[in-house]
């Protein structure tokens, strides 16, 4: 029996065994797949309201935007099911906390079915090139475009346009949305935008049997005449069609959508390749159609769809037996003619995993060709040829909790600016009894860039930026750091020029901009790009370069020299811009004016006189009279 100096003794070495090991756990960096505690704690829960308990507030798709923020869309139900459901936004800052410019607090909610207890719900989103958000979905109501009820209420394509504000952009298809209907139940589930701004969108249409629909709008929301049959193309496959689940457009603009089949009582991955003008792709397989049995079993459901920087289509889904089990993730890769890339997997161009339980719900790829795919609450990461990343979570899986049973988990997947993975879906908010939108966003083993402001400079200055380079997890390399993007008479260096964020921690480097004299006033984006091993980002600095008086007299020398500008104008001209000058620095912001204001007269009054409309200087060809009158109203202050 141990004495109790001996028991003492074991206890001392026990606590200061934990204590070492807790000093290591708060030494520990956060590793890729780890939950980024930084965007709202690591969950965010979004309730919609709406009337009773145990609602349901259910995201379909998720989006990151130019600026970093997380555009959310879903729909939300109350507890009483008779008053149907809503088409439901949120948009989020970086951090996790709402967007309060975007809508009420940061949440729009849709009501398009017609009359109560229509249904609307949005299936997808994409968000064009200025910023406005694209949902589609469908709606067993027709809106306001129902006037003398009872009017047909079958379900048919939505389609609906926000504004950066979250308010409907009724310059879209007049009202802001647009429907489309085919059969006797339409449902859209795919959008995507293409390299001229159209947007198409995949979904079925249900006769019976069902068949592919899809649909091209152009960019202000009217059907193209110029795809299908104004703009509409229904595909029959095989003896069923049963869900169509996505859609890619690749660098040709065109479109790929994937859907589940069922041919001689099985069930397969069905993918369709349309050309521009939506025929079927003959390039693709022959005629524009691929059908996969991916184990040899008896039900193969396909989620989702992408497209890697190679042109390779991806595919993924699940793949179960007739008695429903065992359920295995699949993943499909085919090469640009269709045929099935045996490079990815075993050979065979298929892989068959069982890292998630209940196969895939979404699919992304980032942007080092690795694979990420979500089901039920866990997520994997896949290498781009098709083993599992084990640098990812534990052994390449990441799990979020997400309670709620049945009905929770993830339904969504996108790659954040900085390569983080924005995971959304489903979960039980015990505080308002309802199930919420939920986000989680995961930390990537990679870096990025803190933003750098807008910087205002005149003509003949120099201004330094600090430039901070994160780790967003376990990187600790190397980063190089260059500049482009410089005109004439633009300096941009950095100091350090090579920087190495500690695993977890950050770098900072001094960005140095210097306007020479001969700057041209306005605006010029200034690329800083950062080359780590294997991966690369840039992040842009918006320059805005302001005249001033003693810059534009540089300027009218140099014309002067060229023999654009009379000589006697154009040292009368010099004297005039001194005192305005002189006017501006003494604050006489209305002299300087007035000042600015006989110029241009005078400029345009010499016009073609003794001012040239068109001379070469450097041989390039300039005008004159524009870049004067451009000048004068970019003088800093005025």
């Amino acid at each position: 029996m141990k004495s109790i100096a001996g028991r003492l003794w074991q206890s001392i070495l026990l606590a200061t065994a934990l204590a070492v090991a807790s000093l290591g756990a708060t030494s520990v960096h956060a590793a890729a797949g780890d939950v980024d505690t930084t965007f709202g704690g690591g969950k965010v829960l979004t309730d919609f309201g709406g009337f009773g308990n145990g609602r349901i507030d259910r995201l379909s798709a998720v989006a990151v935007d130019t600026q970093g923020r997380i555009v959310a869309v879903g729909s939300s139900q109350s507890s009483d099911f008779a008053l149907g459901t809503v088409v439901a936004l949120a948009r989020y800052n970086s951090n996790g906390t709402l967007d309060t410019t975007f809508g009420s607090n940061g949440k729009v909610t849709s009501g398009f079915g017609f009359p109560i207890g229509a249904n609307s719900e949005a299936t997808a989103v994409a968000i064009d090139r200025d910023g406005r958000i694209l949902v589609a979905g469908w709606t067993d109501g027709i809106a306001n475009l129902c006037t003398n009820p009872p009017c047909d209420l079958n379900e048919r394509f939505l389609i609906a346009r926000y504004e950066v504000n979250g308010s409907l952009d009724t310059a879209f298809s007049g009202s802001g949305i647009a429907t489309v209907s085919v059969g006797d139940l339409d449902r859209a589930t795919a959008i995507g935008i293409d390299s001229v701004g159209r947007i198409v969108v995949g979904g079925i249409t249900f006769g019976p049997p069902g068949y592919f629909e899809v649909v091209r709008l152009s960019p202000d929301g009217f059907e193209d005449y110029s795809f299908g049959d104004h703009g509409i193309v229904v595909t029959p496959l095989g003896d069923d069609v049963f869900n169509v689940s996505s859609l890619a457009i690749d660098t040709q603009d065109r479109v790929v959508v994937a859907g589940e089949i069922l041919e001689d009582n099985q069930i397969l991955f069905g993918l369709v390749r349309y050309k521009t003008d939506g025929s079927l792709d003959p390039s693709f397989d022959h005629d524009g159609i691929v059908f996969t049995d991916v184990a040899g079993q008896f039900v193969n459901e396909v989620c989702c769809v992408a497209i890697d920087q190679q042109g390779r289509v991806l595919a993924a889904g699940v793949s179960f037996d007739s008695n429903l089990g065992p359920f295995e993730l699949a993943l499909v890769r085919y090469n640009d003619d269709g045929s099935l890339d045996t490079s990815f997997g075993s050979g065979f161009g298929k892989v068959l995993s069982d890292t998630l339980s209940h196969g895939a719900n979404a699919l992304v790829i980032d942007h080092l060709g690795r694979i990420v795919v979500a089901g039920g609450d866990p997520l994997a990461r896949f290498n781009p040829d098709g083993s599992v990343d084990g640098s990812f979570g534990n052994s390449g899986v990441a799990r979020a909790t997400l309670p709620g049973g049945a009905l929770a988990g993830l339904t969504a997947l996108a790659i954040d600016d900085v390569g983080r993975v924005v995971a959304g879906g489903i979960s039980y908010n015990i505080g308002t009894d309802s199930l919420d939108f939920t986000l989680i966003r995961y930390l990537s083993d990679d870096f990025a860039f803190s933003s750098v402001p807008t910087v205002y400079m005149a003509v003949n200055t120099k201004s330094i930026q600090t430039l901070i380079v994160n780790s967003l997890s376990k990187f600790d390399s190397t980063v190089n750091l260059f500049a482009s993007g410089q005109p004439i008479d633009v300096a941009a260096t950095l100091s350090p020029a090579s920087v190495t964020p500690q695993a977890g921690g950050a770098a900072s480097a001094d960005l140095s901009i210097q306007l020479g004299p001969s700057v041209t006033p306005g605006s010029f984006v200034l690329t800083v790009t950062g080359s780590a091993p294997a991966v690369q980002h840039s992040i842009p600095v918006n320059v805005y370069v302001y005249a001033t008086s003693a810059s534009i007299a540089n300027v009218v020398g140099t014309m002067q020299t060229a023999g654009c500008i009379d000589k006697g104008i154009g040292g009368a001209m010099t004297s005039t811009l001194t005192a305005m000058q002189a006017d501006v620095d003494a604050g006489r912001i209305d002299a300087a004016r007035n000042t600015r204001s006989a110029l241009l007269k005078q400029i345009s009054a010499q016009s073609g006189k003794m001012i040239a409309t068109s001379c070469t200087i450097d041989e390039v060809t300039v005008n004159p009279v524009a870049v004067l009158t451009t000048d004068l109203q970019l003088i800093q202050g005025l």
